[in-house]
Protein backbone atom coordinates (compact mmCIF):
# COMPACT_ATOMS: atom_id res chain seq x y z
CA UNK A 1 0.00 0.00 0.00
CA UNK A 2 1.46 3.19 -0.91
CA UNK A 3 1.21 5.64 1.97
CA UNK A 4 -0.43 8.87 1.12
CA UNK A 5 1.35 12.99 2.03
CA UNK A 6 0.77 15.15 4.65
CA UNK A 7 -2.31 16.60 3.20
CA UNK A 8 -4.12 12.87 2.06
CA UNK A 9 -2.99 10.88 5.49
CA UNK A 10 -0.87 7.94 5.59
CA UNK A 11 -1.77 4.53 7.60
CA UNK A 12 -4.95 2.28 6.25
CA UNK A 13 -6.61 4.92 4.49
CA UNK A 14 -4.05 6.49 2.69
CA UNK A 15 -4.51 8.11 -0.96
CA UNK A 16 -4.23 4.94 -2.73
CA UNK A 17 -7.19 3.34 -0.38
CA UNK A 18 -8.71 6.42 0.21
CA UNK A 19 -11.43 5.83 -3.36
CA UNK A 20 -12.02 2.30 -2.25
CA UNK A 21 -13.02 3.49 1.53
CA UNK A 22 -15.02 6.55 -0.26
CA UNK A 23 -16.72 4.07 -2.25
CA UNK A 24 -17.65 1.89 0.67
CA UNK A 25 -19.05 5.03 2.73
CA UNK A 26 -21.48 6.41 -0.09
CA UNK A 27 -22.27 2.58 -0.89
CA UNK A 28 -23.72 1.94 2.69
CA UNK A 29 -25.02 5.36 3.50
CA UNK A 30 -26.88 5.93 0.03
CA UNK A 31 -27.48 2.42 -1.07
CA UNK A 32 -26.22 2.66 -4.39
CA UNK A 33 -28.48 1.48 -7.16
CA UNK A 34 -28.28 -2.44 -7.77
CA UNK A 35 -26.08 -3.21 -4.34
CA UNK A 36 -28.21 -6.10 -2.66
CA UNK A 37 -28.00 -5.92 1.08
CA UNK A 38 -25.54 -9.05 1.12
CA UNK A 39 -22.50 -6.73 -0.14
CA UNK A 40 -24.22 -3.64 1.91
CA UNK A 41 -23.89 -5.47 4.82
CA UNK A 42 -20.44 -6.88 3.62
CA UNK A 43 -19.37 -3.27 3.53
CA UNK A 44 -20.46 -2.27 7.07
CA UNK A 45 -18.02 -4.96 8.10
CA UNK A 46 -15.25 -3.54 6.63
CA UNK A 47 -16.03 -0.13 7.80
CA UNK A 48 -15.97 -0.99 11.51
CA UNK A 49 -12.39 -1.61 10.88
CA UNK A 50 -11.98 1.70 8.62
CA UNK A 51 -13.28 4.01 11.25
CA UNK A 52 -10.20 2.73 13.97
CA UNK A 53 -7.99 5.15 11.38
CA UNK A 54 -8.51 8.65 12.03
CA UNK A 55 -8.60 9.24 7.99
CA UNK A 56 -11.62 6.72 7.92
CA UNK A 57 -13.01 8.97 10.30
CA UNK A 58 -12.79 11.99 8.57
CA UNK A 59 -14.05 10.03 5.00
CA UNK A 60 -17.09 9.34 7.57
CA UNK A 61 -17.58 12.56 8.18
CA UNK A 62 -16.91 13.93 4.57
CA UNK A 63 -19.89 11.46 3.06
CA UNK A 64 -22.01 12.41 5.46
CA UNK A 65 -22.14 9.00 6.21
CA UNK A 66 -24.22 9.29 9.90
CA UNK A 67 -27.16 11.25 8.50
CA UNK A 68 -27.36 9.28 5.49
CA UNK A 69 -27.53 5.68 7.60
CA UNK A 70 -30.04 7.43 10.00
CA UNK A 71 -32.15 8.20 6.93
CA UNK A 72 -31.95 4.69 5.91
CA UNK A 73 -33.00 2.98 9.09
CA UNK A 74 -36.00 5.02 8.67
CA UNK A 75 -36.73 3.55 5.36
CA UNK A 76 -36.09 0.46 7.00
CA UNK A 77 -38.54 0.77 9.73
CA UNK A 78 -41.92 1.01 7.10
CA UNK A 79 -40.58 -1.16 5.10
CA UNK A 80 -42.41 -4.58 4.39
CA UNK A 81 -39.21 -6.50 4.48
CA UNK A 82 -39.01 -6.97 7.85
CA UNK A 83 -36.20 -9.78 7.98
CA UNK A 84 -33.87 -7.65 5.59
CA UNK A 85 -34.41 -4.46 7.23
CA UNK A 86 -33.79 -6.22 10.75
CA UNK A 87 -30.70 -7.70 9.61
CA UNK A 88 -29.30 -4.58 7.74
CA UNK A 89 -30.52 -2.65 10.62
CA UNK A 90 -28.73 -4.62 13.32
CA UNK A 91 -25.25 -4.24 11.09
CA UNK A 92 -25.51 -0.59 10.66
CA UNK A 93 -26.10 -0.08 13.89
CA UNK A 94 -23.18 -2.29 14.65
CA UNK A 95 -21.28 0.30 12.68
CA UNK A 96 -22.66 2.95 14.31
CA UNK A 97 -21.45 1.53 18.03
CA UNK A 98 -18.53 1.04 16.52
CA UNK A 99 -17.85 4.60 15.26
CA UNK A 100 -19.42 6.55 18.46
CA UNK A 101 -16.92 5.07 20.52
CA UNK A 102 -15.12 8.74 19.17
CA UNK A 103 -16.16 12.04 20.07
CA UNK A 104 -16.50 13.69 16.62
CA UNK A 105 -18.77 11.09 15.23
CA UNK A 106 -20.63 11.12 18.33
CA UNK A 107 -21.14 15.01 17.67
CA UNK A 108 -22.04 13.90 13.90
CA UNK A 109 -24.58 11.51 15.01
CA UNK A 110 -26.22 13.64 17.43
CA UNK A 111 -26.48 16.68 14.92
CA UNK A 112 -27.90 14.37 11.96
CA UNK A 113 -31.18 16.35 11.41
CA UNK A 114 -33.24 12.75 11.63
CA UNK A 115 -31.50 11.19 14.71
CA UNK A 116 -34.11 12.62 17.42
CA UNK A 117 -37.32 11.48 14.97
CA UNK A 118 -35.19 8.23 13.99
CA UNK A 119 -35.24 7.24 17.52
CA UNK A 120 -39.04 8.14 18.55
CA UNK A 121 -40.25 5.94 15.79
CA UNK A 122 -37.62 3.15 16.92
CA UNK A 123 -39.15 3.48 20.60
CA UNK A 124 -42.57 3.69 18.82
CA UNK A 125 -42.15 -0.13 16.89
CA UNK A 126 -40.78 -1.50 20.21
CA UNK A 127 -43.55 -0.23 22.33
CA UNK A 128 -46.24 -1.59 19.57
CA UNK A 129 -44.17 -5.14 19.81
CA UNK A 130 -44.06 -4.86 23.51
CA UNK A 131 -48.12 -4.40 23.72
CA UNK A 132 -48.86 -7.22 21.10
CA UNK A 133 -46.29 -9.64 23.31
CA UNK A 134 -48.53 -8.23 26.36
CA UNK A 135 -51.65 -9.53 24.54
CA UNK A 136 -50.88 -12.50 23.42
CA UNK A 137 -49.13 -13.64 26.49
CA UNK A 138 -51.99 -15.21 28.38
CA UNK A 139 -52.92 -17.22 25.49
CA UNK A 140 -49.28 -18.74 25.18
CA UNK A 141 -48.66 -21.79 27.53
CA UNK A 142 -45.26 -20.58 28.64
CA UNK A 143 -42.71 -23.17 28.15
CA UNK A 144 -40.88 -25.55 30.47
CA UNK A 145 -37.61 -27.03 30.64
CA UNK A 146 -37.41 -30.90 31.25
CA UNK A 147 -34.70 -30.46 34.63
CA UNK A 148 -33.44 -33.99 33.75
CA UNK A 149 -32.54 -34.19 29.90
CA UNK A 150 -32.82 -30.26 29.33
CA UNK A 151 -35.33 -30.58 26.62
CA UNK A 152 -37.62 -27.50 25.61
CA UNK A 153 -40.99 -28.90 25.94
CA UNK A 154 -43.52 -27.05 23.53
CA UNK A 155 -47.40 -26.66 24.29
CA UNK A 156 -49.61 -26.67 21.51
CA UNK A 157 -46.94 -25.86 19.23
CA UNK A 158 -46.85 -22.79 20.09
CA UNK A 159 -43.16 -20.27 19.49
CA UNK A 160 -41.73 -20.64 23.29
CA UNK A 161 -39.11 -18.05 25.31
CA UNK A 162 -35.53 -18.55 24.72
CA UNK A 163 -33.53 -19.07 27.79
CA UNK A 164 -32.39 -15.84 29.16
CA UNK A 165 -29.81 -14.11 27.38
CA UNK A 166 -30.15 -15.40 23.98
CA UNK A 167 -32.44 -13.50 21.26
CA UNK A 168 -35.81 -13.75 21.30
CA UNK A 169 -36.85 -13.98 17.64
CA UNK A 170 -41.02 -14.48 17.46
CA UNK A 171 -43.52 -14.28 19.31
CA UNK A 172 -47.31 -14.54 17.80
CA UNK A 173 -48.50 -10.60 18.16
CA UNK A 174 -44.92 -9.49 18.75
CA UNK A 175 -43.06 -10.95 16.03
CA UNK A 176 -41.85 -8.04 14.27
CA UNK A 177 -38.45 -8.33 13.31
CA UNK A 178 -37.63 -4.72 14.01
CA UNK A 179 -38.38 -5.34 17.35
CA UNK A 180 -35.98 -8.83 17.96
CA UNK A 181 -33.94 -8.29 21.45
CA UNK A 182 -30.72 -7.94 19.28
CA UNK A 183 -31.88 -4.44 17.57
CA UNK A 184 -33.18 -3.37 20.95
CA UNK A 185 -29.71 -4.16 22.67
CA UNK A 186 -27.82 -2.54 19.81
CA UNK A 187 -30.27 0.52 20.23
CA UNK A 188 -29.52 0.90 24.04
CA UNK A 189 -25.58 0.39 23.10
CA UNK A 190 -25.69 3.00 20.75
CA UNK A 191 -27.20 5.53 23.18
CA UNK A 192 -24.55 4.50 25.94
CA UNK A 193 -21.89 5.13 23.93
CA UNK A 194 -23.34 9.11 22.72
CA UNK A 195 -23.94 9.57 26.41
CA UNK A 196 -19.77 8.83 26.96
CA UNK A 197 -18.90 12.45 26.66
CA UNK A 198 -20.39 14.65 29.16
CA UNK A 199 -21.61 17.48 26.76
CA UNK A 200 -23.73 14.58 25.28
CA UNK A 201 -25.66 13.72 27.76
CA UNK A 202 -27.91 16.89 28.26
CA UNK A 203 -29.26 16.13 24.65
CA UNK A 204 -30.08 12.24 24.95
CA UNK A 205 -32.28 13.63 28.38
CA UNK A 206 -33.85 16.27 26.59
CA UNK A 207 -35.85 13.48 24.94
CA UNK A 208 -38.16 11.44 27.63
CA UNK A 209 -38.63 9.00 25.02
CA UNK A 210 -34.83 7.72 25.02
CA UNK A 211 -34.71 7.32 28.78
CA UNK A 212 -38.22 5.37 29.12
CA UNK A 213 -36.83 3.35 26.17
CA UNK A 214 -34.09 2.40 28.28
CA UNK A 215 -36.59 2.07 31.49
CA UNK A 216 -38.79 -0.41 29.96
CA UNK A 217 -36.68 -2.91 28.71
CA UNK A 218 -35.44 -3.47 31.79
CA UNK A 219 -38.24 -5.43 32.18
CA UNK A 220 -37.04 -7.53 29.11
CA UNK A 221 -36.70 -11.44 29.48
CA UNK A 222 -33.12 -10.57 27.49
CA UNK A 223 -30.56 -10.55 30.15
CA UNK A 224 -28.41 -9.01 27.19
CA UNK A 225 -31.26 -6.26 26.61
CA UNK A 226 -30.61 -5.68 30.49
CA UNK A 227 -27.36 -5.50 30.66
CA UNK A 228 -27.03 -2.94 28.03
CA UNK A 229 -30.08 -0.76 29.37
CA UNK A 230 -28.59 -0.71 32.89
CA UNK A 231 -25.00 -0.01 31.51
CA UNK A 232 -26.50 2.87 28.90
CA UNK A 233 -28.81 4.64 32.30
CA UNK A 234 -25.66 4.03 34.43
CA UNK A 235 -23.65 6.34 32.00
CA UNK A 236 -26.38 8.78 31.08
CA UNK A 237 -26.88 9.47 35.01
CA UNK A 238 -23.54 9.67 35.90
CA UNK A 239 -22.40 13.35 36.74
CA UNK A 240 -25.67 14.90 35.27
CA UNK A 241 -28.00 16.14 37.28
CA UNK A 242 -30.99 16.52 34.29
CA UNK A 243 -30.66 12.62 34.31
CA UNK A 244 -31.67 12.55 37.52
CA UNK A 245 -34.02 14.40 37.75
CA UNK A 246 -35.50 13.27 34.93
CA UNK A 247 -35.23 9.28 35.91
CA UNK A 248 -36.84 10.26 39.03
CA UNK A 249 -39.96 11.66 37.46
CA UNK A 250 -39.96 8.62 35.82
CA UNK A 251 -40.08 6.48 38.22
CA UNK A 252 -36.67 5.07 37.36
CA UNK A 253 -35.94 3.49 41.32
CA UNK A 254 -38.68 1.13 41.57
CA UNK A 255 -37.54 -0.24 38.00
CA UNK A 256 -34.16 -0.42 38.79
CA UNK A 257 -34.90 -2.43 42.01
CA UNK A 258 -37.39 -4.27 39.71
CA UNK A 259 -34.79 -5.39 37.47
CA UNK A 260 -32.36 -6.10 40.25
CA UNK A 261 -34.23 -8.37 42.48
CA UNK A 262 -34.92 -10.29 38.87
CA UNK A 263 -31.44 -10.64 38.34
CA UNK A 264 -30.20 -11.92 41.99
CA UNK A 265 -33.19 -14.08 42.11
CA UNK A 266 -32.30 -15.63 38.74
CA UNK A 267 -28.23 -15.53 39.93
CA UNK A 268 -29.89 -17.66 43.15
CA UNK A 269 -31.70 -20.05 41.24
CA UNK A 270 -31.30 -24.15 41.47
CA UNK A 271 -33.07 -24.15 37.91
CA UNK A 272 -30.74 -21.42 36.60
CA UNK A 273 -29.49 -22.03 33.08
CA UNK A 274 -25.44 -23.17 33.60
CA UNK A 275 -23.84 -20.60 31.23
CA UNK A 276 -24.95 -17.89 33.49
CA UNK A 277 -22.68 -18.87 35.82
CA UNK A 278 -19.40 -16.22 35.80
CA UNK A 279 -21.44 -14.57 32.46
CA UNK A 280 -19.88 -11.29 32.61
CA UNK A 281 -22.50 -9.39 30.94
CA UNK A 282 -24.87 -10.76 33.80
CA UNK A 283 -22.25 -9.44 36.35
CA UNK A 284 -21.89 -6.43 35.18
CA UNK A 285 -25.57 -5.94 35.01
CA UNK A 286 -25.65 -6.67 38.60
CA UNK A 287 -23.03 -4.11 39.08
CA UNK A 288 -24.93 -1.33 37.05
CA UNK A 289 -28.23 -2.07 38.61
CA UNK A 290 -26.90 -1.09 41.57
CA UNK A 291 -24.45 1.67 41.11
CA UNK A 292 -27.71 3.47 39.26
CA UNK A 293 -29.80 2.86 42.48
CA UNK A 294 -27.49 4.60 44.59
CA UNK A 295 -26.57 7.21 42.30
CA UNK A 296 -30.61 7.95 42.41
CA UNK A 297 -30.62 7.83 46.02
CA UNK A 298 -27.65 10.96 46.56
Amino acid sequence: MVAGDGSTGSGPVGSTFSPFARRLFRMVSKQEEGVSSKVVMAAVKVMQQLVAAKEGRSLFMQVGTASECIRWMRTWLVSRRRSESAELMVHTLKFLITASAHAEIQAAILQAADFNTWMREMIEVFTRAREAEAKARPALSISKYNRTSGARLRANAQPTRRLPGRVVTHRPGGGDSLAHADVRELTALLLRNLALHRGNKNILVASDGNLKFLLSELASENIKVVAACSAAIWVVLHHCSRAKSALVRLGARAKVRGAARRMEELATSPTAPAFLAGLPSFERTIRHLAMVDALLEE
